[in-house]
């Protein structure tokens, strides 16, 4: 019911209001009965109305007035003016403090219950409206933070799906402005350990979050971990004082861990487009600096050698590859990398060391590009056991056979299914599914908009990783909802259907009947019969 409030100092014209129609039918409850605006500005906060029905011409204050000084304490309500004045100047009086309608003196009971009819679907629509935007905000709050390390991780991607590409949802979770991007990439186990055969000490994640996080509040720069367990940092100002953050960064996470730190820098891009780019030089750098066991080789005569060799594997080479992995191709594979190493014959022993370093970077970019995902502790693990390996192989020819028996192991991994796991992002969309199976409403579209995706994106990412399409996935737990129902209560199947969001209880039977093989009737007494 809405609350409505009668302001008039005539007690016969307020009477006449109360009793002329049935409020309560129309949806109303009259919450009060004034006879000045004084007092129902006075009583206003306490009775809360949704709509008042007030005089305009009243002594002491007048109904525009009390309108204007209402709508500063509740900009919500809805005022209704009843005046004897067919005047223009009133009316745009009116206008100015909010008024929602007129009611022109003698009150006709007809048009009173129209205007009253009208001024009830508006607050009804309205609220509607605000509390689907609230759920909405609600959700996007609670999500936000899912969302916005998804889309920091597609970044990441040589290939960021064009249904993603949208520049405000870029600047939202890319903070600062302006067209430059630069990425760092920062390792934080012990790599000395693992290189020497030796248990990887792990860093501390929280203690470096926390370290970053006091070091930049207040700069334009964010960070997410990455599938190789490194964290990546983001940033969009270009004097940000890199080198002397990273000198402090070594220097305290040495006193408190004991072994160094690792870290890359990309190459300053100006389109966030490019933001894989530098990122792919960032891990070069790392892998280097990890090889090297010090973050100082591009202070050395060592990085122009580096430097020279850091393009020996093209993108184009390392993109095919990863299409001969991606389509379990290994003739073509094995015949790819024969041929690199062939070119490589020559290579004098002291450069098999970046050689080395370029192989590292293969791996980083078939990973990196990867559509399928195995669990992320077990490709972390495995990926510091390439390092390690590929690292202290003495010659080039078993350099090759473990190259090749790194890219037959990923080709495995990505051929099988078994190996998929849905991303958070899908846990979440089916999480929102679940709890709102009721819901008529409930379709691609709107789940999509909810967490800031397109809905063709939405539809894609959901059956690569969760097997069926979104519709299936909906019907699926709406058969298993039903089911429960037909078995737990005695509610009729229309009621049923009102329950999973269902309109027709026909279409109802349809679905069921698909997924089960049977009617929910036939269901229902299979059922009981057993029991």
């Amino acid at each position: 019911m809405l609350r409505l409030m009668i302001v008039d100092d005539e007690y016969l014209i307020r009477q006449y209001i109360r009793n002329c129609i049935n409020w309560e039918e129309i949806g109303y409850t009259i919450v009060g009965e004034l006879g000045s605006a004084q007092g129902a500005l006075r009583l206003a906060e306490e009775l809360k109305p949704d709509v008042v029905l007030t005089d305009i011409c009243m002594p002491g204050l007048d109904g525009l007035s009390f309108a204007g000084l209402l709508k500063d304490l509740n900009p919500n309500v809805r005022l209704i003016a009843i005046t004897g004045y067919n005047d223009f100047e009133y009316a745009q009086r009116g206008i100015r403090v909010g008024l929602d309608n007129y009611l022109l003196k003698p009150i006709d009971e007809n048009e009173l219950r129209k205007v009253m009819i009208e001024v009830r679907e508006s607050i009804l629509s309205w609220k509607t409206q605000e509390s689907l935007f609230s759920e909405l905000s609600d959700y996007r709050r609670q999500n936000e933070p899912i969302v916005r390390e998804y889309y920091l991780q597609k970044l990441l991607e040589p290939d960021f799906p064009s249904e993603l590409r949208d520049e405000k949802i870029i600047d939202s979770i890319l903070p600062g402005s302006g067209n430059f991007f630069e990425v760092l990439v920062l390792s934080f186990d012990d790599f000395s350990a693992l290189l020497s055969g030796n248990e990887v000490k792990k860093g501390n994640r929280e203690w470096i979050e926390k370290y970053l996080e006091e070091h930049f509040r207040n700069k334009s720069i964010t960070w997410v971990s990455d599938k190789f367990g490194h964290l990546v940092l983001f940033c969009r100002e270009r004097d940000c004082l890199w080198d002397k953050f990273l000198s402090e960064l070594e220097n305290d996470w040495r006193k408190n861990f004991h072994f160094g730190i690792y870290y890359g820098r990309g190459t300053p891009e100006h389109s966030w487009e490019d933001i894989y780019k530098s990122y792919m030089y960032a891990n070069k750098q790392l892998n280097a600096a990890v090889a090297f066991g010090n973050n100082q080789y591009w202070k050395e005569k060592k990085y122009f050698t580096f430097k020279e060799c850091a393009d020996l594997l093209s993108m184009e080479d390392l993109k095919r590859l990863y299409t001969y992995i991606e389509t379990d191709s290994p003739e073509k594979i094995e015949m790819l990398i024969k041929g690199w190493f062939q070119e490589w014959n020559n290579i004098r022993m002291p450069d098999l060391f970046y050689l080395k370093i370029q192989l590292l970077n293969a791996v980083f970019y078939i990973y990196s590009r990867g559509e399928n995902k195995e669990d992320s502790v077990s490709f972390q693990k495995k990926y510091k056991d390439y390092y390690q390996q590929i690292v202290q192989i003495p010659t080039l020819k078993l350099l090759q056979e473990y190259f090749l028996e790194i890219c037959g192991t990923i080709m495995k991994t990505f051929r099988s299914q078994n190996s998929v796991r849905p991303s958070t992002l899908i846990f979440s969309v089916k999480e929102y599914i679940d709890s709102h199976l009721e819901d008529t409403d409930l379709s691609l579209g709107k789940t999509a908009e909810k967490f800031y995706l397109n809905s063709s994106y939405l539809s894609r990412i959901f059956k690569q990783e969760a097997g069926i399409s979104f519709i299936e996935y909906v019907n699926s737990q709406r058969v298993e909802k039903i089911k429960f129902l037909l078995l737990n209560t005695d509610l009729k199947i229309y009621e049923i259907a009102e329950r999973v969001g269902i309109e027709n209880a026909n279409y109802l039977g349809i679905i069921f009947k698909k997924m089960v093989g049977c009617s929910p009737y036939e269901y229902r007494s299979q059922k009981m019969k057993i029991d």
